[in-house]
């Protein structure tokens, strides 16, 4: 069964969509977008967080991945349309991400802006991702 659902699976649009989604992170985190109030809300005043090419690397391998989940769940689900994988994306975000988010982060003491921040990039990137993988789809 899981081998069925894997050969069913478009990898082309996997790759495009997640393409996308380390497109809609990297904009989101230009200084002039959301990066400096990101930084504010960590408490940071410089851009120096490490080395860039190893969150490049670690981002987009956990964007491919997310791209490849949101994929089975698309799939698997049998959505077949543009309306149903922006649906399920936001049954994904407001049923698993942003909950998980919230909780894990006011644990840890973020606070409410750091949160907001985080989330909305989640949820914008999500849905991205689903959009492209629906539109792929319709266009398959």
């Amino acid at each position: 069964m899981i081998l069925d659902l894997l050969r069913q699976l478009d990898y082309l649009a996997i790759l495009i969509a997640a393409v996308a989604g380390v497109i809609v992170g990297a904009i989101w985190y230009m200084p002039n977008v959301m990066g400096n109030a990101w930084m504010a809300a960590l408490g940071r005043r410089q851009w120096n967080l490490g080395d860039p090419r190893k969150a490049i690397v670690v981002r987009s391998a956990a964007t491919a991945l997310t791209a490849f989940a949101l994929a089975v769940l698309l799939t698997g689900g049998g959505v077949t349309t543009l309306a149903g994988s922006l649906r399920l994306g936001a049954v994904v975000c407001l049923g698993v991400v942003v909950p998980t988010i919230v909780s894990d982060y006011r644990l840890a003491g973020w606070s409410k802006s750091l949160i907001m921040i985080t989330a909305a990039h989640r949820i914008l990137h999500i849905m991205v991702m689903c959009a492209v993988l629906g539109s792929v789809r319709l266009l398959g």
